[in-house]
């Protein structure tokens, strides 16, 4: 998360001081097609990162929090390409396990959950599927919703369709150079985040162990 420094009164106003990340968001890095900062190991190393993250306020904060608005917009990146997620105006502290319903809905389309848009109801799964959505996009370079995309408008009914096709080639980010069986494991455990029924979802402190499960590989460790 965004370390919070400090802070500083001067009459009538507040200034917070934040930990500076120079590299900017995860988006900024990742949808410009002229950068090429990001290899494979560093989104290795962003993905884990926030899902660490979320598992930590979902399992083991004070109190739970449901940020809401988990995308790469929101992902600072620091001089390490270590992730911190930030804007948390729109995060939800509860004790509730099971799903609550909200009076009003806070988001980015594209990356909430299908129940929270038609129902608002919010539980820690929105923020699994919002992660899932980031993977999808982190592993492609593509955003989750682009109105002129030709072929779908939504990243992760694309990548479904290659998965099941078998042709994950075709959308995997050309700047990417690993080992085919390594990205679709990442892909799958981004399908299964996004899944339609929340019940399918894993918990975050799951998705954790899979990505670790997948860190025995050296391509991963080597960060």
């Amino acid at each position: 998360m965004i370390e919070l420094l400090g802070y500083c009164i001067d009459g009538t106003k507040v200034y917070l001081v934040y930990d500076l990340a120079p590299k900017a968001t995860l988006a900024g890095l990742m949808f410009d097609p002229t950068c090429n900062l990001l290899n494979w190991n560093k989104r290795c190393k962003i993905i884990l990162g926030v899902a660490r993250v979320l598992a930590y306020l979902h399992n083991h904060a004070p109190i739970r929090i449901i940020h809401r608005d988990v995308k790469p917009a929101n992902i600072l990146i620091d001089e390490s390409f270590d992730p911190k997620l930030s804007c948390f105006g729109t995060a939800l502290a509860t004790n509730e396990t099971c799903p609550i319903q909200v009076d009003r809905l806070c988001g980015t389309p594209g990356y909430m959950a299908p129940e929270y848009l038609s129902a608002s109801m919010v539980s820690t799964k929105a923020d699994v599927y919002s992660f899932g959505a980031l993977v999808l996009g982190t592993v492609t370079g593509q955003r989750q919703l682009d109105l002129t995309r030709d072929e779908d408008p939504i990243l992760s009914d694309i990548v479904r369709k290659n998965w099941l096709e078998g042709t994950l080639s075709n959308i995997v980010d050309p700047r990417i150079e690993v080992d085919s069986t390594l990205i679709a494991k990442f892909i799958e455990i981004g399908l299964l985040c996004v899944e339609k029924d929340l019940a399918v979802r894993p918990t975050m402190e799951e998705v954790v162990d899979m990505l670790l499960g997948t860190s025995t590989s050296t391509i991963l460790l080597d960060f």
